[in-house]
């Protein structure tokens, strides 16, 4: 098992998620987004999470992912199997900014630091 920690990458327009990995034997990006068995690459830790509460059946992740997005009505995530790991590609809605936000932002920060 490899030491490579998650690695997770913020922009302004997406977030990326990876994590080092491997799918199980013959299956494919296109299967996560169904329903399908549970293989997690790591049982241990997946039964610390799913004993603690925050799992409650293992092999919904993906669908939990997708459905949460179509719920929130944001674009929906890019799955990729790649560089020895799996990633998670979010993509953000654009988001329209004002000069209002901005300027209740500033005086606040600058308020602060009288």
């Amino acid at each position: 098992m490899s030491q490579t920690p998650i690695q997770i990458s913020v922009y302004e327009d997406r977030l990326l998620i990876w994590n080092q990995g491997q799918l199980p034997e013959h299956w494919t990006i296109e299967k996560l987004s169904q329903k399908h068995p549970s293989a997690p690459y790591n049982p241990a830790i997946a039964n610390v999470f799913f004993k603690a509460g925050l799992i409650e059946a293992w092999g919904r992740g993906t669908l939990r992912i997708l459905d949460d997005c179509r719920l929130a009505k944001t674009p929906m995530p890019v799955f990729q199997y790649d560089f020895g790991g799996f990633m998670v590609d979010f993509k953000m809605k654009q988001r329209a900014h004002t000069d209002n936000a901005n300027g209740t932002v500033n005086d606040t920060v600058k308020a602060q630091k009288l």
